[in-house]
């Protein structure tokens, strides 16, 4: 799952956002794809989910320097809580939400070809259908 997060620093200068459509008034940090979009910033509230249409200040591929910039006070990112951990428990980022609103993403199987597909590579793939949960 992901979350938001932002330095104690930014949240101190500009204010914590009291729900996820107040994050439409702040710096935000998006990461881009390959396509140079930006990754939608969704929520999730019980069963719904809505993807906020977030007015980015700074974008990067890479996730790392997207940390960075929240980390330097520069505005709130959506990043994963593993990636995070480490940052959130040294004090440098804030979990700016409850896992209430926590975000989530698709899990895809990649493989070279559909023409020739190895034995061991169907069985995984029907594995992971069958016994990845829901949500991780």
């Amino acid at each position: 799952t992901t979350n938001y997060f932002a330095s104690p620093e930014y949240i101190q200068r500009v204010g914590r956002p009291s729900s996820p459509k107040d994050m439409l008034n702040h710096d935000c940090i998006a990461e881009i794809n390959h396509e140079r979009k930006a990754r939608p910033w969704q929520i999730r509230e019980g069963n719904n989910i809505t993807t906020l249409p977030i007015k980015y200040r700074y974008s990067s591929d890479s996730a790392t320097l997207c940390q960075e910039l929240a980390e330097q006070g520069l505005g709130i990112t959506m990043l994963p809580n593993f990636k995070t951990m480490e940052s959130v428990k040294e004090g440098k980022l804030l979990k700016i939400f409850s896992d209430d609103y926590n975000a989530t993403h698709n899990v895809y199987a990649m493989y070279a070809s559909r023409h020739y597909v190895p034995a061991r590579i169907r069985i995984l793939v029907e594995f992971l259908q069958q016994n990845l949960p829901d949500t991780i």
